[in-house]
């Protein structure tokens, strides 16, 4: 059986999350070994994603929506030998986003509602995140990726209000 093309794109991401997102509460709902396969996932995933849709975060793990044309049974199928959460990650990486901790063992704990986002995906399965999960947010689709880059470095950085002022400036001196 072929393995499906990993995503090319943040929308083809971004869709691939929308429809994984809308579909997972009635499928956790509906049991059987298809749900257990994705529950399964969620409580095991390292790498998410999170897209904004209205007022709700939307979120899915990287080792199904980095992979188009995929659905549910096909993943059972294929999770144990021809999908790869690396390869995911890899690519994803390559669309920008901003990480935050979930797990309690993944960085900096965060109150980022993405984060909630995923601890309730997984709880429709009665599952918990692994320890060691993180989400990629996606806060806006029109600015360029080193923007993510960049903010994620000044948070990690956990610079005073003056360090910042002191950085901002800076920064308008360059432009």
């Amino acid at each position: 059986m072929p393995k499906p093309k990993l995503v090319e794109t943040k929308t083809e991401l971004r869709t691939n999350t929308v429809a994984f997102a809308q579909t997972v509460p009635a499928l956790a709902a509906s049991g059987g070994t298809v749900s257990d396969a994705i529950g399964n996932g969620c409580s095991h995933a390292v790498e998410w994603v999170a897209f904004k849709e209205g007022d709700q975060w939307l979120v899915a793990f990287c080792k199904y929506v980095g992979y188009n044309n995929l659905t549910f049974p096909l993943y059972d199928q294929l999770r144990q030998t021809h999908l790869t959460g690396t390869d995911t990650k890899r690519r994803v990486e390559k669309f920008g986003g901003t990480y935050y901790g979930v797990g309690r063992d993944a960085g900096i704990s965060s109150n980022h509602p993405a984060v909630e986002a995923v601890k309730q995906v997984c709880a429709l399965f009665g599952k918990t995140p692994k320890r060691t999960a993180k989400v990629r947010v996606y806060e806006q689709d029109d600015r360029p990726a080193t923007m993510d880059v960049v903010l994620a470095a000044i948070r990690a950085a956990d610079f005073t209000k003056d360090e910042l002022e002191t950085l901002f400036d800076e920064v308008r001196r360059a432009a």
